[in-house]
């Protein structure tokens, strides 16, 4: 989910902030990754309170959804989804390079997902209806599947030979494991009516976490007066974190420390258990618990040592009739690890190190990233889920690398090269700037697991995924076309159906 301010983007292994002009570039540089703290005299109406609050607050908020992120068995299928995407579509990006029906195409019309399920009379329509005003678009030929996507035989995977086959099991390979992207990021199977999308439960957590930085540097009226803002009825980042309230109130009172655990416990679910492991469910569980017996289920103070937020994470579980979410983390590292030992084994078989490289080493980074963050989960579960302990234990989680979006009016930034690098630039046909893309040299505090300029390579790969295969946002960043028409040589252009 994203805000005017940053957003948690799971394509780049990092926090994504935004400044969509030269104040908010100051804002970012003085506040948000600076030292200084705003002065909130000159906060004369809601909007400018919110604005100054947000501006310091906004790269905490980032990090726990990235921290979330690494912990949870969610992120780390989402990453294992990914690079099977990004593997297989360069595998047919080769394939287009190879096959003769390439040679003359000039366009390729996205998602392929969407392309590869026309019929070859709803594919000359759609070509009529770009071609009308006098333009010649000539997209290769692809393969049809009438059926959608189904699993591919992974024996074709990675083949040395270029066939019309391999690269229809290759588009296949592509379409089913981005099919898994889009169903973990909606809502399970059969609640499609719930109230709640899993971000909304990390949005929560963060939230817990932005107000107790904002309690730091002011005081509580501030912190709680921005929540209260966050809280108001139709407003989607508080929505979830406004019914566990609820919830914790028919107990008396809230403690943002046993708050952030149950929003823990909800989002670090097992998928290996199918829908039981989203949020939305889990917090139905609990939430029922909590309903009836709220004395049962929260303890009067928040535990004081890792065994007794263990203990409390395993009462939630045999309450709720769930397996051990405790030893599921671990099991769940231990998967993703050989996961992603396979995959580099398939890779090195083929004796390819490129395009391979880059991408794989800053997935590897990523591995080895959760590895460390479980088992500092684990070890001491309350300095990461009470808010106010997480900000300080800040050098024991993984340090974030950082992305900064600046469209339209970057010329009015003054960037310092020493600090930044410009990763990226899209300009129209005038000259103007749409967008720049920089990230800082160096990562935030923490432990340095992911490499910057690796974390930019998975980011650029993940993004031509979203665009070539599927799915793409409506208001797809120019600058994500531009690495797909990059990688592939032809101009891309999305489906008008």
């Amino acid at each position: 989910m994203s805000s005017g301010y940053g957003e948690f983007d799971p394509k780049f292994p990092g926090i994504s902030l935004h400044a969509d002009s030269a104040a908010a570039w100051e804002r970012i540089v003085r506040y948000s990754l600076g030292p200084e703290t705003p002065d909130l005299g000159a906060a004369s109406t809601p909007d400018a309170f919110l604005d100054a609050v947000s501006s310091l607050s906004v790269t905490i908020h980032e990090l726990r959804h990235f921290h979330d992120f690494l912990i949870s068995d969610y992120g780390a299928r989402l990453v294992r989804a990914r690079l099977q995407v990004v593997l297989n579509m360069l595998e047919v990006v080769q394939a287009f390079r190879r096959l003769d029906t390439w040679r003359d195409a000039n366009v390729v019309l996205t998602p392929l997902s969407d392309w590869c399920r026309l019929d070859p009379e709803q594919r000359r329509a759609e070509i009529d209806g770009l071609n009308w005003a006098g333009a010649h678009y000539c997209p290769p030929e692809l393969p049809y599947f009438a059926d959608g996507w189904s699993p591919p035989d992974r024996a074709l995977a990675g083949a040395h030979d270029v066939s019309w086959e391999v690269l229809a099991r290759q588009l296949q390979f592509c379409g089913y494991y981005q099919e898994r992207v889009r169903r973990l990021n909606g809502k399970p199977e059969g609640l499609e009516q719930a109230p709640y999308y899993p971000q909304q439960f990390a949005e929560a957590s963060a939230i817990l976490c932005q107000q107790a930085e904002i309690m730091s540097a002011w005081d509580a009226e501030t912190a709680n007066g921005f929540t209260a803002m966050l809280l108001a009825p139709g407003n989607r980042y508080g929505m979830a974190l406004a019914h566990v309230g609820l919830l914790f109130r028919k107990r008396g009172r809230v403690d943002a420390r046993l708050v952030a655990a149950f929003l823990g416990w909800c989002l670090f679910g097992n998928y290996a258990s199918g829908t039981d492991a989203f949020p939305v469910v889990r917090f139905a569980r609990l939430g029922q618990v909590l309903l009836e017996n709220p004395d049962k289920a929260i303890p009067t103070t928040a535990p004081r040592t890792p065994r007794d937020w263990h203990r409390l994470f395993g009462r939630w579980d045999e309450l709720t009739d769930q397996p051990a979410t405790m030893d599921d983390l671990g099991r769940s590292v231990r998967e993703m690890e050989l996961s992603f030992a396979k995959v580099r084994a398939r890779v090195a078989e083929t004796s390819r190190d490129e395009p391979y490289g880059d991408f794989l080493a800053g997935i590897g980074q990523i591995v080895r990233a959760r590895s460390a963050m479980v088992d500092q989960f684990l070890t001491d579960p309350g300095a990461y889920l009470s808010p106010a302990d997480y900000r300080l234990n800040m050098d024991r989680w993984t340090a974030a690398p950082v992305k900064i979006t600046v469209p339209a009016n970057s010329a009015l930034i003054d960037v310092d090269e020493d600090r930044w690098t410009v990763y990226a630039s899209q300009q129209d046909e005038t000259g103007r700037t749409l967008v720049t893309v920089m990230g800082l040299r160096e990562p935030l505090r923490g432990t340095h697991h992911i490499d910057p300029e690796l974390a930019f390579q998975v980011y650029n790969l993940s993004s031509v995924a979203d665009v070539l295969i599927g799915p793409c946002p409506p208001d797809v960043s120019p600058l994500d076309r531009m690495f797909a028409e990059t990688l592939l040589g032809v101009r891309t252009l999305p489906l008008i159906s």
